[in-house]
């Protein structure tokens, strides 16, 4: 590995990475040009003006083969990457991708969301605007690292932090508080006919 450290390889991804020993990586995080979204010009082979969903997700798919190669067994992959509409259809490239990796032999560990609160509005009547994008975390072997406490939250609910009044007692109380995660000028709880609900 120490050849490569602190150093910027340019190239075509599976040129390069074919180039790199196996197991040297710990940890790649990536987002490749999404299919057919735009053209970055200057040549004619970069990933994303594939003619089909299926030329781009074999090509991905044979990026991500030497990324496996070059990753240690403890390594970690994280892929951001976003859909694409084609005559009114969402074509689902993310899932495309990512299961035709699975196929291809990476473990496919959690899928988050990425959520955009400022997204561009989108001018479609027809269908809601998209406001997130996937991130995909994969492994190449069943052991690995990942550390879950660098990234944990503070739990609020029943702690002296929540704003739920009750604690545990919360749950189908007329006059409980929602978290600040939930609209506080919607009632929680109402009865009818004896039995209480929640309004969402």
């Amino acid at each position: 590995m120490e050849p490569f450290r602190n150093t910027i390889l340019c190239g075509e991804a599976a040129e390069v990475l074919r180039t790199l020993p196996q197991n040297i990586v710990d940890c790649v995080v990536t987002s490749p040009p999404y299919f057919r979204q735009r053209d970055y010009e200057g040549s004619d082979r970069q990933v994303g003006l594939e003619t089909s969903p299926a030329e781009y997700v074999a090509r991905l798919v044979a990026v991500f083969r030497e990324v496996r190669r070059v990753i240690k067994p403890s390594g970690t992959l994280w892929l951001v990457i976003g859909d694409k509409y084609d005559n009114g259809e969402l074509l689902g490239m993310p899932w495309r991708v990512v299961l035709a990796m699975k196929d291809d032999g990476w473990r496919l560990r959690g899928d988050c969301i990425w959520h955009k609160p400022n997204a561009m509005p989108s001018s479609a009547k027809t269908r809601p605007t998209v406001d997130h994008e996937y991130i995909f975390f994969f492994t190449a072997g069943q052991d690995y690292y990942y550390d879950a406490d660098s990234i944990r939250e503070p739990h609020l609910t029943f702690s002296e932090n929540s704003k739920m009044r009750g604690g545990r007692r919360h749950f189908f109380q007329r006059g409980s508080t929602p978290e600040a995660s939930r609209t506080a000028a919607t009632p929680t709880c109402t009865t009818a006919a004896g039995t209480r609900h929640f309004i969402p």
